[in-house]
């Protein structure tokens, strides 16, 4: 449970600092230039890490719910 939460919660930080850093940019720059920006930001790449800890999470409370 604890993966489960830790993960869940990188992940809507990082979603809720990519949709900051989507209001911050500049108007003429295109979606490819905001996403190569996001992916260098430290704070955005902690959503991978969460979604990772989230399939661990998921996968070690899997065995309570199996019959």
């Amino acid at each position: 449970m604890f993966f489960f939460l830790v993960g869940f919660g990188l992940m809507v930080q990082a979603g809720v600092m990519a949709i900051l850093y989507l209001n911050v940019m500049p108007q003429p720059f295109n979606l490819m230039t905001y996403v190569s920006f996001i992916t260098k930001q430290t704070s955005c790449q902690l959503f991978v890490v969460g979604v990772c800890f989230v399939f661990i999470g998921i996968k070690r409370l899997e065995h309570y719910f199996i019959d």
